[in-house]
């Protein structure tokens, strides 16, 4: 498989832009080293007014979203993400998952949901195909 940066650098077109909104440290980092590695360019926020902050100054395509912040419920930032900017994908990530939250969460159109811990391996395949989505909806 070749690697995503190969695939931006023949097209010309910038990598994408990943902001992870986690408030584990640990696992925000982890996160970030993961997707910098596959050659994405990453943001993160530690709380839900951080990550709609950054999402409004810059270009994001893709949130990676913890639903439980200390000061917000993620699924109400993902409500505002999809409300302003339709096309940006996002991806849950849940200590939390339980069937209402992901019905709900596929109610407002994210692209996958993962419950942790998730492997390497799953992060990135839910962050591929959502990527994918979003370049495929924005060249129309």
């Amino acid at each position: 498989m070749a690697s995503l940066q190969s695939n931006y650098a023949v097209s010309n077109a910038p990598p994408p832009h990943i902001l992870v909104m986690e408030d584990e440290k640990s696992v925000a980092k982890g996160l970030e080293m993961v997707f910098e590695e596959e050659g994405y360019n990453v943001d993160l926020a530690y709380t839900g007014a951080g990550a709609l902050e950054t999402f409004e100054n810059k270009d994001i395509d893709l949130i990676v979203a913890d639903l439980r912040l200390p000061d917000s419920d993620g699924l109400e930032i993902i409500k505002i993400v999809k409300e302003r900017r339709p096309e940006t994908e996002v991806v849950v990530i849940t200590g939390y998952s339980s069937v209402n939250s992901a019905v709900n969460a596929m109610k407002i159109g994210v692209a996958d949901y993962l419950s942790k811990p998730f492997t390497e391996r799953e992060i990135k395949n839910a962050v591929t195909s959502a990527l994918n989505k979003e370049r495929s909806i924005r060249q129309g």
